[in-house]
């Protein structure tokens, strides 16, 4: 049996690596919110829910903080960018790989700052926390993702013809 050495990362796969992480981090919090709630707070997920059976911790189980929200979207813009900018010909099925997290990232700042706020603002019925001004970032990271996605794609194939 031979022994292959182990192919040196670049640096488009480390920053695509981190991007991945950063953009997971907020789904993995309201997925943690969520089933801890169902478990711990008596299945309690919002303030305008009723609790369904004994409540170990009471609602809300935690809050996410908003600046940490903001950061990691901010730093996803970054690591965006980066990712767009290292990308080669051939690089968009990872960049289109990418979309999924993103927008999950993007979606789970919105449903934090309605089932659990961290400060915020009443419109209406509802209090939005200030989670919610992470989410135009997270979106800004995922259109930077597709742009260069397509950007990346047409380089392929203007290089092809």
């Amino acid at each position: 049996m031979t022994v292959r050495p182990a192919r040196t990362r670049s640096l488009h796969s480390l920053l695509h690596t981190f991007l991945v992480v950063v953009a997971v981090l907020p789904p993995a919090a309201l997925v943690v919110f969520l089933v801890g709630s169902l478990l711990l707070s008596g299945g309690q997920a919002s303030a305008t829910m009723d609790v369904k059976w004994d409540v170990v911790v009471p609602y809300p189980l935690f809050t996410v903080p908003a600046v940490v929200l903001l950061v990691l979207a901010a730093v996803s813009v970054v690591l965006a960018i980066l990712v767009v900018l290292t990308a080669r010909r051939g690089d968009e099925v990872g960049l289109r790989g990418l979309f999924g997290p993103l927008i999950a990232a993007t979606l789970s700042s919105v449903i934090l700052s309605g089932v659990a706020p961290d400060g915020g603002t009443r419109r209406g019925d509802v209090i939005w926390g200030d989670q919610l001004m992470a989410a135009p970032l997270s979106a800004a990271a995922v259109v930077i993702v597709i742009v260069g996605a397509v950007w990346v794609g047409r380089r392929r194939w203007a290089a092809d013809a």
